[in-house]
């Protein structure tokens, strides 16, 4: 399963997705809530970093697809 995070009420949340210290870009990260399975994607800025507003409190597994193939073992 995807890592996750639990938000108490709506919540901002930014990150940076990066890869042996490299950001990476063209890639989306995803939100979906464990209660009833909704998702939210949003795209990566070429910097890596992201930002979004969570808006319903709950329980949210967390993943990110890339466009790019992937090193092995990330």
């Amino acid at each position: 399963g995807m890592p996750g995070m639990r938000t108490a009420g709506p919540a901002s949340v930014t990150g940076r997705v990066t890869i042996d210290g490299k950001p990476l870009a063209g890639g989306v990260v995803v939100f979906r809530a464990a209660n009833d399975r909704t998702s939210t994607s949003i795209p990566l800025r070429p910097d890596g970093t992201y930002a979004l507003s969570v808006p319903t409190p709950g329980t949210y597994q967390v993943g990110v697809r890339s466009q790019d193939p992937l090193p092995p073992g990330v």
